[in-house]
């Protein structure tokens, strides 16, 4: 198992399905596309052109950067959340299933790949 990190005694782990889940979903991010994640993600796309952290604006939806692409994992405990708080980060994900900028394109055990549309003209 994989752990994501102690905080305050408690240790949260990934099971093995949920690592290979997030290297698939990583794999599918094309290396030339700007991309915004959840903070879980954002080490491991530090590689790309333009890579930023998933957080909130000020009406408490999510800043995504105008990015090609969006990586988040709706599966989250407050410390996978940051910066969001807890009910304003599935709140965030809830606004960008329904956003008619983004289309999901992969979900695998509770991670989500986003793909920005074209723009309507």
């Amino acid at each position: 198992r994989h752990s994501a990190g102690d905080r305050g005694g408690r240790l949260m782990e990934w099971s093995p399905a949920r690592v290979a889940a997030a290297h698939r979903i990583l794999a599918d991010v094309p290396p030339d596309e700007s991309v915004c994640a959840s903070q879980a993600f954002v080490p491991h796309l530090v590689n790309r052109p333009r890579v930023s952290m998933l957080r909130p604006r000020g009406d408490g939806t999510p800043e995504l950067d105008d990015a090609a692409v969006v990586v988040v994992d709706a599966r989250v405990d407050e410390w996978g959340a940051f910066p969001f708080p807890l009910e304003q980060y599935h709140a965030a994900v809830d606004h960008l299933r329904r956003s008619p900028e983004y289309v999901l394109v992969r979900e695998d055990e509770g991670m989500l790949l986003f793909r920005r549309l074209p723009a309507r003209h």
